[in-house]
């Protein structure tokens, strides 16, 4: 951790052009800040001055508002000011300038004032990684888990874990001073209440998937031979023209990725190069790089046409199929207008008989006119096919990190171990310290500063 004789500070609010900007400064140095650069001899705490901020020239920088905050009622535990500047790049370059110049006052590393929260017993480390995750939050699923982890949500559960396995090892070791038949009576309900934390602990876990999911969002691969309306199809769902359009096969040479809130759950379609055999070098990277996309994520979007009916195509999609396994597929049918239309849809399904227990709609994406008819209805299939089957209780998901998981898998581990052995009391009372031990970890008792280092290095500069 950096020295706590030294003060921080760091822009609080995105770099740029903007109404106001907010400063952030925690330390000792703050009370002597807010005297030279505000002349404001003393600053009452929780009060919002306006004063004008001046250099050590005694020059105007700008006018500002500020609030003191003393130590320990601060969001770091320290003395803490908020410097409310105009957002103008150049005055937060000015007043960043001017503070990096001041003794015993440094320019805070990312995650640094949730690090001084932490230290200072404002906040548990579960509650400081629900805060990065609120931070960066896109979509509501997102803020809604994060809101469970900053706000008391899993502190709650852990603690309720936490006083459960402790009523157990008390009953364990009370089981030493039971009349046998009093002991089996004892046993059976230990068991009863080891079997509901172990059920407790498996639903949390299953949990992170999903969890994981939000926060990571889906990703759908729009896939299929060349020409058949990718790009057309990509652009229509994004509401963007980021893929080039044109009669010409091929066109589409590298992955192109867009992130939406599809539902409240963060979708990413990628849009990829057309599935052929070729000897256009450039190309072929592209190809290589669908392929291997398509390999390694499992929500696949098919699109084919009744003009990319070919064998050459038929061939190299069943090249594709026959590597993957395990994928769920949706398919578009493309060019509705065509005359053929029916025909060719029938001719796919044949030569590709798998397919025709995947779920598919038909699509137009050239007529200008059905164009918001034509969003809604892909709109609305991908949420039936992909993301209805993601969703969760929100209000269940409580846990996040790989250290999260970590920790529930060794608890789970000694839990078990403890219910096999109930007959040797010493030993079934230290798995359960050992379970506990566990829990303790992820709320923040954490012996190692790097291992503190590395959690904290993640966040954001300026929180």
């Amino acid at each position: 951790m950096a020295n706590k004789d030294k003060s921080i500070f760091a822009l609080s609010t995105p770099w740029g052009t903007s109404g106001i900007s907010v400063i952030r400064v925690s330390g000792k140095g703050c009370r002597n800040l807010v005297k030279t650069m505000c002349s404001i001899k003393s600053p009452k705490p929780r009060y919002i001055y306006n004063c004008n901020l001046k250099d050590k020239q005694r020059n105007i920088i700008d006018n500002i508002m500020v609030v003191y905050f003393n130590s320990p009622k601060s969001f770091t535990g320290e003395d803490m000011l908020e410097l409310y500047t105009h957002g103008s790049i150049a005055v937060i370059k000015r007043v960043l300038s001017e503070l990096s110049y001041l003794p015993n006052l440094e320019p805070a590393q990312p995650g640094e004032f949730l690090k001084r929260a932490y230290f200072n017993n404002k906040i548990s480390l579960i509650q400081a990684e629900g805060i990065n995750h609120l931070i960066k939050s896109e979509t509501e699923k997102q803020r809604i888990v994060s809101s469970n982890m900053s706000f008391n949500g899993t502190t709650s559960l852990c603690k309720k874990i936490k006083e459960d396995i402790t009523y157990i090892g008390a009953l364990v070791d009370a089981t030493i001073e039971f009349s046998e038949e009093d002991e089996s009576t004892q046993k059976s309900n230990i068991e009863k209440l080891i079997f509901k934390i172990i059920k407790e602990l498996e639903s949390q876990l299953k949990g992170i998937e999903t969890t994981r999911k939000i926060f990571n969002g889906l990703n759908i691969i729009v896939f299929g031979p060349p020409n058949v309306g990718k790009s057309s199809l990509f652009n229509l769902i994004t509401n963007s023209d980021n893929s080039i359009v044109t009669s010409k096969a091929g066109t589409t040479r590298d992955l192109i990725q867009i992130a939406l809130d599809v539902e409240g759950y963060k979708v990413s379609f990628t849009d990829t190069a057309g599935l052929r055999h070729t000897k256009d070098d450039i190309e072929l990277i592209g190809i290589k790089r669908t392929t291997k996309k398509i390999e390694s994520e499992d929500k696949l979007m098919l699109v084919l046409s009744p003009d990319s009916y070919n064998k050459k195509n038929v061939k190299s999609l069943k090249d594709l199929f026959n590597k993957i396994t395990k994928k769920e597929i949706i398919i578009i049918f493309n060019k509705e207008d065509l005359l053929n239309f029916k025909m060719s849809q029938k001719k796919w399904f044949d030569a590709l008989p798998f397919l025709k227990k995947t779920r598919f709609i038909t699509t137009n994406c050239v007529d200008k006119k059905t164009k918001h008819k034509m969003l809604r209805k892909i709109s609305k299939f991908v949420k039936n096919e992909f993301i209805e089957k993601e969703k969760a209780n929100d209000n269940n998901l409580f846990f996040a990190e790989y250290r999260h998981e970590a920790h529930l898998k060794k608890c789970l581990k000694f839990l078990k171990s403890s219910y096999n052995l109930l007959k040797k009391v010493e030993l079934c009372s230290e798995e359960l310290r050992l379970a506990l031990k566990e829990i303790e970890s992820i709320e923040g008792n954490v012996d190692r500063e790097t291992k503190l280092d590395i959690i904290f290095n993640k966040f954001c500069i300026g929180k």
